[in-house]
């Protein structure tokens, strides 16, 4: 390897880190160092799943948090919150006030109510308890978006609200927790609570992290604007850190963490009253309505780790340089060989390779750890899982793309260049046969291609026109009644009906009622327009008795001025210009079905067309190259379908 392809091999290496370096820079945002006002408090661990409990009662003592782990999770949070806020009093939640109070924690319980009647009772019997019972309860509040969610109608919870709040001490205040617009549709409930609890969570309405605060202040105002002689309680705010985008809406760890320290220190300077949703992470909210994104509110992973630093820069993935090593590493082998033995590649040739397989690299990697990084859902997850050998397998077509297009821009000269001769340089004219197969083809497209050869410059040639198959008589009839009105001998019609073999089979009967002198054969699709010097260009490459076909592209024509037909028209010159151009300085082209000339003895010799397959001009290319012969591709467009 020259000393151009170590340069380059290190450029790329450098590049690669700088982009995983790039993707995952220190973001800053205002630092804060002081207690967070209030968080919801929910005890699960990675295991747990109250769900699975609501279903199967007998696994309480498995799926839910014990008492220890609940005032283990209580000792964390002392010093850094001042309150937790819970919203039901079943399945243990009733001891957490109990168990703040040994942390010198506030507790803000919430009884759960919706459509289940029954279990409404014993939620508010036990809210109302919990209440009397615990010194730091001084609020309580009664249910959970209902009318956001429309579980409950307005009367329902007004008349849960009035029967609690007879129970209730006089020192405990009540309320109900409802998005922020509920609250301006629903004025006779602001009456009711001592005061209002909104839910600010611009993730759900689809803001752009961006916009978050301006959204979240609006908010607030709003409220504040409506009922300014209510006390507000920012009841939910925060950011999830992984899961699925929801409009806008991006979860990331960066996006939580620079919203948080920004809301919170807002917050403290206008003397807001909230509680930040939530503490830990909860795996088990996943099966709420399968979005990954609702177990990964906490400030804490489900391990009970900080998630971010509140006061430093904030890195998306600090295990970055991990996925910068093995998208380097996988695509180092490569690139070195590939530069160790494409000597004659030029400097510009190696930077576009390498990056090429770098950038392949990085995205397979990418790919791979997105499911880990982001946590998306159970069936994205599986869905990308299945999607990865596809990618694989796509990368893998664009890498040999890339080697076709690095060796026709940057490596050595053409060994194998070959172009339509210009019609003067034909000395001899060997008889070519044309064949023109169709089936069920639209007759007057048929007869521009038969006048189109017909018009040939060449003196010795045959049309053997083979209608396969077509069942309307008026459709092959059309076209066999131009044929013989024509009055030419060159051209012959057969209607083959009932024919085997497709395409192939009908090519093989236009073998056996070729005429006997012919020395080619020439296959034309029956939309093709062909150059009138199209066999005085390409038959000359005959006189190499090597040579057993000659090629020229499929091009086409009527896709001018419609973006789609361009963008197909483009994906087909691409393989023509490119790739045919690069497998031809191996001898080793596509044989394709139109614009093609072939050595009738070669054809016979091979064992004419495979009627086996659907793909027998290809087929019989790769015969061709077995038995030794030569192929000319010249990019010349001499036809248009």
């Amino acid at each position: 390897m020259r000393l151009s392809g170590f340069v380059v091999l290190l450029l790329i290496v450098l590049g690669n880190l700088g982009f995983w370096a790039a993707m995952n820079r220190p973001q800053t945002g205002l630092p804060w160092s002081g207690t967070i006002n209030s968080v919801s408090f929910s005890p699960s661990r990675a295991d747990d799943d109250p769900t699975l409990v609501r279903r199967f009662p007998f696994l309480d003592e498995d799926k839910l948090a014990t008492r220890d782990e609940m005032d283990e999770d209580l000792g964390l949070l002392a010093g850094r919150v001042q309150q937790v806020r819970t919203y039901s009093t079943l399945e243990g939640l009733d001891q957490v006030p109990e168990l703040a109070a040994r942390h010198g924690l506030k507790a803000l319980p919430g009884a759960w109510v919706d459509e289940r009647l029954g279990r409404n009772e014993v939620e508010l019997a036990n809210i109302i308890r919990i209440a009397r019972d615990n010194p730091n309860v001084d609020r309580v509040i009664i249910g959970n978006e209902n009318l956001t969610l429309h579980r409950l109608t307005p009367e329902q919870m007004i008349r849960y609200l009035r029967r609690v709040r007879a129970a209730l001490p006089e020192r405990v205040k009540i309320s109900t927790a409802e998005a922020w617009a509920i609250w301006l549709d629903y004025p006779e409930l602001v009456r009711e609570v001592d005061f209002v609890t909104i839910h600010t969570l611009p993730f759900w309405e689809r803001v752009d992290i961006d916009q978050a605060m301006d959204f979240t202040k609006r908010m607030v105002r709003e409220i504040k604007n409506a009922y300014p002689d209510k006390p507000l309680f920012i009841g939910e705010v925060g950011w999830p850190s992984a899961g699925r985008s929801y409009g806008d809406a991006t979860p990331s760890l960066v996006n939580q963490a620079l919203f948080l320290r920004h809301f919170v220190n807002w917050a403290h300077e206008e003397n807001l009253d909230y509680n930040i949703v939530e503490a830990f992470d909860q795996p088990w909210k996943v099966n709420l309505d399968n979005n990954a994104s609702e177990k990964h509110w906490g400030i804490w992973t489900v391990e009970r780790q900080p998630k971010f630093n509140w006061i430093g820069p904030v890195i998306e993935f600090e295990e970055w340089p991990f996925q910068a090593a093995a998208a380097t590493l996988i695509a180092l082998l490569p690139v070195g060989w590939f530069l160790f033995k494409w000597r004659t590649l030029r400097l510009p040739g190696k930077i576009f390779f390498g990056v090429l397989v770098q950038f392949a690299a990085t995205l397979v990697i990418w790919t791979m750890s997105t499911p880990v990084i982001k946590d998306v859902a159970p069936g994205t997850g599986l869905m990308l899982g299945l999607l990865l050998p596809a990618q694989l397998l796509l990368l893998f077509v664009v890498l040999i793309a890339g080697i076709e297009v690095t060796e026709l821009t940057w490596a050595s000269r053409f060994k194998r260049k070959f172009h339509a001769l210009p019609p003067d340089e034909c000395k001899t004219f060997p008889k070519v046969s044309l064949h023109l197969p169709c089936y069920n083809e639209p007759p007057e497209m048929v007869k521009l291609t038969i006048n189109s050869l017909l018009a040939l410059d060449y003196p010795d040639f045959e049309v053997i026109v083979l209608d396969n198959n077509t069942k309307d008589p008026l459709v092959w009839g059309a076209v066999k009644d131009y044929c013989e009105s024509l009055n030419d001998p060159r051209i012959r019609f057969y209607h083959l009906a009932p024919w085997p073999g497709a395409k192939a089979g009908a090519l093989n009967f236009g073998l056996s009622v070729t005429a006997e002198d012919a020395e080619i054969i020439g296959v034309v699709d029956s939309d093709y327009l062909v150059d009138r010097n199209w066999l005085k260009g390409l038959v000359p490459y005959f006189e190499n008795p090597k040579v057993g076909h000659v090629q020229a592209p499929q091009d086409h024509r009527e896709w001018e001025h419609d973006l789609f037909k361009e963008m197909i028209n483009w994906e087909y010159a691409g393989f023509f210009d490119i790739g045919m151009v690069y497998r031809n300085e191996a001898n080793a082209i596509i044989q394709h079905g139109t614009m093609t000339l072939i050595r009738k003895k070669t054809l016979e010799e091979a064992g004419r067309w495979g009627e086996w397959c659907i793909v027998e001009d290809a087929e019989l290319g790769l015969r061709f190259m077995k038995e030794g012969y030569e192929s000319v591709y010249v990019p010349d467009r001499l036809g248009h379908g």
